[in-house]
């Protein structure tokens, strides 16, 4: 399968701090809301299926394929970023991104977030 770099994956996990993002998804969102029930997020950054992902040990390189079990989505972001000079702005600016650390400052923030419904975020 070929995918289209710039889409986003969604998958939904069962371990514990999947369950703790949806637990504050669901207070952000409403219960019912799709957007409670995916708790992890991921750009495609090539026509194969590599990804980066924000993990425990920063942002990394992985593939689709650790997936293929889980439940998942791929989003289309040709509706609002149709422009493929966007997704290739949006390709880079994901490439500078690997290796970054993504540490318990990040993850306090996206929690503030979650609960509050602030746009604020706090990063090193």
């Amino acid at each position: 399968m070929t995918y289209r770099v710039g889409d986003i994956v969604l998958t939904h996990g069962d371990v514990f701090y999947s369950q703790l993002i949806r637990v504050g998804q669901r207070l952000r969102y409403g219960k019912g809301s799709p957007f409670a029930f995916y708790n992890h997020a991921a750009v495609i950054v090539s026509p194969d299926g590599d990804l980066l992902e924000a993990l425990g040990n920063g942002i990394v390189r992985s593939h689709i394929t650790k997936y293929a079990e889980d439940d998942r989505v791929i989003i289309d972001i040709t509706p609002v970023c149709g422009d493929p000079l966007a997704r290739q702005r949006l390709l880079r600016y994901a490439l500078s991104c690997e290796g970054q650390p993504y540490d318990w400052l990040d993850i306090v923030s996206i929690s503030i977030s979650l609960l509050t419904g602030s746009l604020l975020s706090l990063s090193v």
